[in-house]
């Protein structure tokens, strides 16, 4: 007599893991967080834009790339933390793991010091090389700065918690706090919006919402169901702090190249046209997110199976489904570019209110370049799985040293050879020497 389909469900969900449950929780979450992300883009766009025009958004998009140079500032300790409390989670070693996250506080918290310093400083001093107008837009930063690098400064060392769940399995509880960031950001300049306050509160948003969503995980976690893991159990250790430099060394370089590459785009721009192309150059941005973003929420389930994959080093699941993820994400890519280029005026009418008045060709680029950087992450992950980090940003930073040098000198003629030089500089000087170098070795894996 077989067994009732009750029993069946129950003796399957016994035979799941606590690490396959994990990573279900993982999968979910990282599917919340980008929806998340995307509503907020989404509905903050046309909100920030018909608040501050074209010219002040371009200061508004400028000033969100700061938000990538936590990966910069922290001198790759973030990656190293959680390699090393992984590590010692595997173990069973809590007071190793322990010893980790006490000895990288002190760093993140220098680190997020500089970050603020750079920003309190260095904001004010770049205006001097702005054209006339975007000195007027960043003039009205000076009584909000002080705020703006205070959060960008706190956010450094309070992602340690991220840091921490992560490398325990527990990235889903991570997710889900960034996802609430993001909806709390939304809400944060639908204020501004309503209030008809200016650039400076707007360029606060930014900030002030993650690193409160930051805060409340840490006191949450740290003082609950990681307590256990609390930077004030563990005491710092100079061995550790060495293991630490030493593993984020090679990270630190990788997103040093990164930036280098493409990540300061739209700074090049404003500092080279100003701020009303940088503006044109963020909305080409978020346009092209709409396709994109949505294509990454469909395929997040696969990401960390693919990492979990590539971390036990199973050879033949990497070879039958790494294809086939790069496979999808260039086909769907291509498709929804081709159907963004052929109506992006009817779409940015309903969405921004008013036809984006650019010709399709600077759409298509912006496309072109869209499906490089999938092509380009995808890649990252293979070799970074290979152990190939130092190699990857050797490449990337020829290619993005390169880039850099042609992108000052043509994109006076228009913005869209930023996106043609980003596009030949990193398939000539990444995918191309990064494919030939890793898909052998990925097809030689037992």
């Amino acid at each position: 007599m077989g067994r009732a389909p009750g029993m069946m469900r129950t003796a399957a969900l016994q035979g799941m893991d606590g690490r396959s449950l994990r990573l279900g929780g993982n999968v979910a979450a990282g599917v919340g967080t980008r929806l998340a992300a995307f509503v907020s883009l989404v509905l903050a766009t046309p909100l920030v834009l018909a608040s501050l025009g074209l010219e002040q958004f371009g200061l508004w998009a400028v000033a969100g790339t700061l938000t990538l140079g936590y990966s910069l500032f922290d001198f790759g300790l973030g990656l190293a933390v959680v390699g090393r409390v992984a590590e010692a989670h595997g173990r069973g070693d809590t007071g190793a793991a322990t010893r980790s996250v006490a000895t990288s506080l002190p760093g993140l918290t220098l680190a997020g010091a500089a970050m603020a310093g750079a920003i309190g400083l260095g904001l004010p001093a770049a205006a001097a090389y702005l054209p006339a107008g975007g000195q007027e837009a960043v003039a009205q930063l000076p009584a909000t700065l002080p705020w703006i690098a205070l959060a960008a400064g706190l956010t450094l060392p309070l992602s340690l918690v991220e840091r921490v769940q992560a490398g325990t399995g527990q990235e889903w509880i991570a997710q889900a706090w960034r996802g609430a960031g993001h909806l709390a950001t939304l809400v944060w300049m639908a204020a501004c919006s309503w209030a008809g306050l200016g650039l400076g509160a707007f360029v606060l948003g930014l900030f002030v919402p993650l690193a409160a969503a930051l805060a409340l995980n840490a006191a949450w976690f740290f003082l609950g169901p990681g307590s256990a893991l609390a930077p004030w159990r563990g005491r710092i250790d100079l061995a550790e702090a060495r293991a630490l430099v030493v593993a984020g060394g090679a990270f630190a370089v990788l997103h040093g190249a990164l930036a280098l590459a493409w990540r300061g785009n739209v700074a090049i721009v404003l500092l080279r046209l100003g701020p009303e192309a940088a503006g044109l150059f963020g909305l080409l941005e978020r346009l092209t997110a709409l396709v994109f973003v949505p294509l990454a929420v469909a395929l997040a389930p696969a990401w960390p199976l693919a990492r979990a994959a590539l971390a036990g080093a199973d050879g033949a699941w990497v070879r039958r489904v790494m294809p086939r993820l790069g496979l999808a994400l260039g086909a769907f890519g291509a498709a929804g570019g081709v159907a963004l280029v052929a109506m992006y005026r009817p779409v940015t009418a309903l969405w921004l209110g008013e036809a984006l008045a650019v010709a399709p060709a600077l759409v298509a680029l912006a496309v072109g370049w869209r499906l490089c950087e999938i092509a380009t992450a995808w890649l990252s992950s293979l070799m970074t799985a290979q152990g190939e980090i130092l190699r990857q940003a050797a490449w990337l930073g020829t290619a993005g040293a390169a880039g850099l040098a042609a992108k000052l000198v043509l994109l006076p003629q228009g913005i869209g050879w930023i996106y043609l030089v980003s596009v030949l500089t990193v398939s000539a000087g990444f995918l191309l020497p990064g494919a030939l170098h890793a898909l052998p070795r990925m097809r030689a894996a037992p």
